[in-house]
């Protein structure tokens, strides 16, 4: 009897894999950015009253559209290479190399990003009595883990169909 099947990318599937992933991730997270921004902005002004109106990009996302590009692009490869390859590597190991696979590791990864994210956006601005933005900080880690569904997908879509090895 033979053991479990373990699947191999190439070193060219793994990169072309991730780095579409990482655009992928920095587009869903600067959507992701704006529109909660954009939805507690509504909020903020519905319950003072206010004519409902929306935020410019700039104070939408916190970041210029240079920023975005500079900053935003190269911290999602950062993170989608710090995860992707390990994750990858796993996955030729285990054979756990299916979409359904790849998705649950993206959320796995999003919900890790975007708690830390939250703990440090937390702690830096205390959030002693806001309901609002403990509510905020709450979409903001869901959003992060669809991010990370989708970036989980994209990449794997991205990379092809490994060979199957047979222990």
């Amino acid at each position: 009897m033979t053991g479990p099947a373990t699947v191999r990318f190439t070193p060219v599937q793994k990169v072309r894999g991730l780095l579409l992933a990482s655009v992928v991730a920095w587009l869903l997270s600067l959507a992701a950015m704006y529109g909660s921004s954009q939805l507690f902005e509504i909020i903020e002004q519905t319950m003072a009253g206010a004519e409902p109106r929306l935020a410019g990009l700039d104070s939408a996302i916190g970041w210029t559209p240079t920023g975005a590009v500079n900053l935003g692009l190269p911290a999602a490869l950062v993170i989608v290479l710090a995860f992707g390859f390990p994750g990858m590597s796993h996955a030729e190991r285990t054979g756990a190399a299916s979409f359904r696979d790849a998705a649950v590791f993206g959320v796995i990864v999003g919900a890790i990003v975007g708690v830390v994210v939250a703990i440090f956006v937390a702690t830096t601005n205390r959030y002693d009595a806001a309901p609002l933005e403990w509510a905020k900080l709450g979409v903001d880690v869901l959003l992060t883990m669809v991010t990370g569904f989708v970036t989980g997908l994209s990449a794997r879509l991205a990379a092809g169909r490994p060979k199957t090895l047979v222990r």
